[in-house]
């Protein structure tokens, strides 16, 4: 056999391993619309963008990107049916029809007064989350303000005592004092 024949060949696969490593070890943005107002459009343009970069096929497109979702998106993803083919234009198009932008100030101020402590696994956990919503409504608050509204959705009456009454002065002191409560999680019925 001929020597430059076969290292030849062997060059071809290490290049193409190399390549298709290169591409497996890109790390694309998630989507998930339980905490995102943006809606599926936005993503879709960035995703695209980095596909199109990178060589992606359709259907490799649509296979990466059903990795990066999250939330609600994979659930949507896992019984996605579409009427012709599992293309990226056909992925792009239901898609962003399921997930509009949410960017309404009343839907946003909405969301955060809604969500309490009963929506999260720890006290300090709530409270990040509570504060990641109120800040996204860009209404200038003082950290008093702040950590009135964070223990307003404090479900247990003993924990939101203790945390209103409590000498902390920043909301970073507040995550920090929620931390050191346990949550009793609710069985199972």
């Amino acid at each position: 056999m001929d020597v430059e024949l076969v290292k030849g060949l062997l060059e071809t696969i290490q290049n193409a391993m190399v390549s298709n490593k290169l591409h497996d070890d890109v790390a694309v943005s998630i989507f998930n619309p339980d905490k995102s107002y943006d809606g599926a459009a936005a993503w879709c343009e960035s995703f695209n963008k980095l596909g199109d970069g990178l060589n992606w096929i359709s259907f490799e497109k649509v296979a990466k990107a059903g990795k990066a979702l999250r939330g609600s998106a994979l659930s949507w993803f896992e019984t996605w049916d579409p009427e012709t083919d599992r293309s990226w234009e056909e992925f792009k198009k239901y898609i962003v029809s399921v997930y509009l932008q949410r960017k309404n100030l009343n839907w946003k101020l909405l969301y955060a007064r809604l969500y309490t402590s009963d929506s999260a696994d720890s006290f300090d956990g709530y409270a990040r989350e509570k504060l990641r919503l109120l800040k996204s409504t860009k209404i200038c608050s003082t950290e008093g303000q702040l950590i009135q509204l964070i223990c307003g959705g404090i479900s247990d009456l003993n924990v939101k005592m203790a945390s209103l009454i409590s000498s902390v002065e920043s909301t970073a002191d507040l995550i920090y004092l929620l931390s050191t409560y346990t949550k009793l999680l609710k069985k199972a019925v």
